[in-house]
């Protein structure tokens, strides 16, 4: 769990009461757009944001916008947002919709892409949705089980065909909304919020990931000895482009890469018969192990080794 910058936060909490009192800013707009570079958390801030607020989502990404067959994810897209509304009436919390990625899913970006019928009927779906006075009607065969069955319960197994939906937040991610369709993008349908974090903000993100491994002086530390790092690096390389900071997702991976050599270098020592024997029963082993193996040291010594090697070339 990640902990939210708060300014972050202060976003959703102003999106989701606009969205949910409508009497507080009249005709505020459905869709909140998180915009920003890649890797440093716009939709997992998201995620975390909701949950702390006490609300849940219904996550759509990229993948969930193709289909071989004309208009199905339109109905998709619809369906989603139905759930979302039967949830936040029938389950005691209040849902959000949050699709990721949204500019690589719909966005225009000339010859690497192709503008489908699909990427049209989507994007009407869209502007449909922000019309909030006209309600959806949806099949319920077109919905999951678990939402036909919210619908069967409190209609007391009375058959029913279609439902109709009830506002719900919308939450989209991406990188360039200058690749969507522009009318989508008007006051009154997006609320457009940029996250690029600063400095503070970063590290706060960095401290929540580390933890308890590494303390907010070791954070803080080792933030600055990767950057440094990986801008001499850069600087070294002759290059003319204008260093951008290591991402978010840099540090993310970065804890992966320390934990799966923790426990590689312990499957090599104990045999793999015993070590998972170890890993399964013995749960103090197994946080002490990676207690150990999260070091300040160990870290930037990896972090290094990634950033010299350009394991991932979009970091630097």
């Amino acid at each position: 769990m990640i902990t939210v910058p708060q300014r972050f936060l202060r976003e959703i909490q102003l999106h989701l009461i606009h969205c949910t009192w409508p009497h507080t800013i009249p005709d505020a707009p459905l869709i909140l757009g998180i915009e920003g570079p890649p890797g440093d958390g716009k939709t997992v801030n998201a995620q975390e944001a909701i949950k702390s607020l006490g609300w849940e989502y219904i996550a759509l990404s990229t993948s969930d916008f193709g289909s071989s067959q004309e208009a199905e994810c339109s109905k998709k897209l619809r369906a989603k947002y139905a759930e979302a509304s039967i949830f936040s009436q029938h389950r005691g919390k209040p849902y959000v919709l949050i699709c990721d990625d949204i500019d690589a899913a719909i966005g225009q970006w000339g010859g690497l892409t192709q503008y489908t019928v699909n990427t049209q009927f989507i994007t009407g779906e869209l502007m449909h949705l922000c019309g909030k006075n006209s309600p959806m009607e949806v099949e319920t065969s077109k919905l999951s089980i678990d939402a036909r069955e919210l619908i069967k319960v409190s209609l007391n197994d009375s058959p029913v065909s279609n439902v109709t939906t009830i506002p719900v937040p919308i939450i989209f991610t991406g990188n360039d909304f200058t690749k969507l369709y522009a009318p989508l993008l008007r006051a009154g349908r997006m609320r457009k919020f940029e996250w690029i974090p600063d400095e503070d903000e970063r590290i706060i993100i960095i401290e929540s990931i580390f933890k308890p491994h590494l303390s907010s002086a070791e954070c803080f530390q080792l933030y600055h000895a990767c950057q440094s790092y990986a801008k001499s690096i850069q600087q070294a390389d002759a290059s003319n482009v204008a260093y951008k900071p290591l991402p978010i997702s840099f540090f993310s991976a970065l804890k992966v890469e320390v934990q799966d050599d923790a426990i590689i270098s312990m499957v090599e020592q104990y045999k793999w018969t015993v070590a998972s024997q170890l890993f399964k029963q013995n749960e103090l082993g197994k946080k002490s192990i990676l207690q150990m193996s999260f070091s300040y040291d160990i870290c930037l010594k990896k972090a290094k080794e990634r950033i010299l090697a350009q394991l991932d070339k979009s970091y630097l």
